[in-house]
């Protein structure tokens, strides 16, 4: 959206109430912007049969809105993935290969990335109205908040590492895997 940071997907257009995927809450750019080149394309694929497939979304070498410019470059730059299991609903975020050399600038000032799921938010207001869950702390063993005080994951995030929302009898369970 013109109006907020990248790093998310929205289940819908309705600015009012929207399911939010928090996959990387950070404002991201096209490393070649100020080329007005494309250097990090976005691309998706599905893949699998009916019941069993796989919608994948991958953002390449993303640069950071509010990191350094070289010879009109972003020079940190992320790769990230996102996939979506249709078969068990597990949703899927992968971090990593990335060159992150300034955080500071390219967080704004903050720990780290947020990741997480909000059910319901209004851009409008910018009121979370429905139940989130965020991971927070130490990347590799992020607590898991579910009130609506904004928590951050801490820089860096080892590379490779993928964290798995997925859905257990009557609440969610996380899971992380090192690659």
């Amino acid at each position: 959206q013109d109006f907020f940071a990248g790093g998310y997907l929205s289940t819908s257009l309705d600015y009012d109430s929207t399911g939010i995927l928090n996959f990387f809450s950070t404002a991201l750019i096209d490393r070649g912007f100020e080329l007005d080149s494309t250097i990090s394309p976005i691309v998706y694929k599905l893949e699998g049969d009916v019941g069993h497939r796989v919608f994948t979304l991958e953002y390449k070498n993303a640069g950071f809105y509010f990191g350094e410019v070289s010879e009109e470059i972003y020079t940190d730059y992320i790769n990230i993935q996102n996939r979506l299991r249709e078969e068990n609903g597990a949703i899927e975020v992968h971090i990593g290969p990335y060159f992150v050399q300034n955080p500071e600038l390219n967080f704004e000032g903050l720990t780290g990335p947020t990741i997480g799921l909000l059910e319901d938010f209004n851009f409008e207001d910018g009121v979370i109205t429905g139940e989130l869950i965020i991971l927070a702390g130490d990347p590799s063993s992020p607590d898991v908040i579910t009130d609506i005080s904004p928590d951050f994951l801490e820089w860096p995030i080892p590379e490779n590492t993928v964290y798995i929302f997925s859905r257990v009898g009557s609440g969610t369970e996380i899971s992380i895997d090192q690659e």
